[in-house]
Order: structure tokens, then C-alpha cells, then sequence
């Protein structure tokens, strides 16, 4: 490979960076100025990372990962395999597997929705969206998912799904969010086998 073309590739993984980083920091409602305070760097040196007018460094790359509370590897993955909410935003700090994971998998996978007008869906969500709620109608994804079956990203990709099923207007009013994602998951496993 010539030196134009691994030229060429970092600059295109540099962008792709640039898109995660700025994705992130929109969704969590932090400012530029206060990423690159967080940082410990200038607010110009910052901005010009986050336009791509400079590159990223592994040191840079290690500071923002500490910044989220994940690792340089997942920043990499995630801006090669974009998700609608970057996984290392979803799960946080949260125990691999457990309740407390699943439950923000479950936020982030119905709080993006077209549902949330008048800002009254957070409180929807967390009525009705509830893992304790959600385990009697899909008590086998559940299970699975807490076994460490599924993986975050496999997870939170049907749980999307189920989102989308039940809203469809067929079943708006008819279907819990739960037996949603029962129905997803069983049709996910019948294709599996």
C-alpha cells in the first residue's frame, strides 16, 4: 500500500472519529468548550480535532475514553459501527449483564422515538418500561440477555426493533412494549435455528 493510500484511510477513520466524537458530545448535551475543558485542552486545539482540520492521537484517543468510561477499542469500533446511540454511551459504567445494563438498553432503545413531543415520554418510559415489567411478557430475552447470551449491541438492535413492532399502527394499543419484543426475539431465535 502507498504511503497516499494509508494517508487516505486514516483520514477517512479520522473523519469517522470526528463523527463518533461529535455524535456523542450531542447526545449527552456537553458543549465543545466544555469537552475540551474536561480534557484539559485549549478550546481552538479541540475544535480543530472535532472539524478534522487536525488528527487524532492515541493519547487524545485515550484522554476521550476516560472522559466516556470505556476504552480506546470501543471508541474505534464504534466509529467504524455506528449505532444510532454509541454503546459506550448506552451502558455506561453499568455491570456486563445485569438488570441495571438492560434497563438503560431499554431507555435508549424507545427514547428516541418519535413518541417524546412534549417531553412527557421520560416519564412514560419509566412506567412502562421498567425490566420488571418487560421480564413477564419476554421472560426469554430476558433471561438470555442476563446470561450473556446476547450481546449489548445484538440486544439494544431488538429491543429497537421491538420498539418499531410496537408502534406500527396495527398494534398501537394492542401490544406491549414487552410482548413486542417476545414476538421480535421468538422470529429472531426461529432464524437463528
Amino acid at each position: 500500500m502507498a504511503k497516499d493510500e494509508y494517508k487516505q484511510e486514516w483520514d477517512e477513520y479520522d473523519t469517522k472519529l470526528s463523527d463518533l466524537i461529535n455524535r456523542s458530545l450531542k447526545l449527552k448535551r456537553i458543549t465543545p468548550t466544555e469537552f475540551a475543558r474536561g480534557l484539559n485542552y485549549s478550546q481552538s486545539a479541540m475544535s480543530a480535532i472535532l472539524l478534522g482540520n487536525r488528527h487524532w492521537t492515541i493519547p487524545t484517543l485515550i484522554q476521550i475514553a476516560k472522559y466516556f468510561g470505556t476504552t480506546v477499542y470501543q471508541l474505534m469500533y464504534e466509529a467504524e459501527n455506528p449505532t444510532s446511540h454509541p454503546m459506550f454511551l448506552v451502558v455506561g459504567k453499568t455491570e456486563p449483564c445485569s438488570t441495571e445494563r438492560l434497563q438503560t438498553l431499554v431507555y435508549a432503545a424507545v427514547g428516541h422515538t418519535d413518541m417524546a413531543e412534549d417531553g412527557w415520554i421520560d416519564d412514560v418510559i419509566k412506567i412502562f418500561f421498567q425490566v420488571s415489567m418487560i421480564e413477564r411478557d419476554a421472560p426469554t430475552f430476558c433471561h438470555d440477555y442476563q446470561a450473556g447470551k446476547i450481546s449489548d449491541r445484538q440486544a439494544f438492535k431488538i429491543l429497537e426493533q421491538a420498539n418499531e413492532t410496537m408502534l406500527k399502527e396495527q398494534y398501537k394499543g394492542k401490544m406491549t412494549f414487552g410482548l413486542a419484543l417476545q414476538y421480535v426475539y421468538t422470529k429472531e431465535l426461529n432464524l437463528i435455528e
